[in-house]
């Protein structure tokens, strides 16, 4: 066997030793681990944002406020999301993949539900809130006021409407800034993709 073929076939070895490494290596990746509290976030029968932590069942969306007082929209399965939301005060620490931006965290449980699976464009009408944790990093404030807030602390966001549905707001930090800047927080009009569980809304 000459030195060419001696060549290749080493070649071929570690092109395949490398393949099954960093296959390794993506399939067993270790997870972020968050600590904190599950909080709901929802309408009220008066067209109110509510944050609650004590509760059966939560008809907006599921929030995670981590100890290090930032906070994370929930994203996952239908099954693993209304797991968590059955038992709230039970579960104190997740495991999963944090994704977005200090201006949009997202904490993704579901490592099988791809975090850009998205749908169609949408047009959501409704008002706009900031979400930052209270003085005891208890709980989360829902904050809505016709100041700009991109200046402040970063922070989440939800948008509210008038059907009582409530959307956490993603996108890359430049959308997110540009969200912040705007004067008016009541009846504002956001375009964007919806993530297919329905409760996640991606501005541009």
């Amino acid at each position: 066997m000459d030195r060419q073929n001696i060549l290749k076939g080493f070649l071929i070895i570690f092109s395949f030793v490398s393949f099954f490494m960093l296959f390794y290596i993506s399939a067993f990746a270790k997870d972020d681990t968050i600590e904190g509290s599950i909080v709901c976030v929802n309408n009220d029968r008066f067209g109110k944002v509510n944050t609650i932590t004590k509760y059966s069942s939560c008809s907006g969306v599921l929030v995670v406020l981590g100890n290090n007082s930032r906070i994370y929209a929930l994203s996952g399965s239908d099954e693993q999301v209304r797991e968590i939301e059955q038992s709230p005060q039970k579960i104190k620490k997740l495991k999963g993949q944090i994704n977005g931006n200090e201006r949009a965290w997202i904490f993704n449980i579901s490592t099988l539900t791809p975090i850009n699976e998205q749908t169609a464009k949408h047009e959501i009408m409704g008002d706009l809130y900031c979400l930052v944790p209270d003085d005891d990093n208890e709980n989360i404030k829902a904050i809505i006021s016709n100041e700009s807030c991109d200046t402040k602390k970063p922070h989440a966001h939800v948008v509210s409407t008038k059907d009582g549905e409530v959307y956490t707001i993603h996108g890359d930090q430049s959308a997110i800034s540009a969200l912040e800047k705007k004067s008016s927080r009541t009846e504002l009009v956001l375009e964007g993709n919806l993530k297919k569980n329905g409760s996640e809304l991606i501005i541009d």
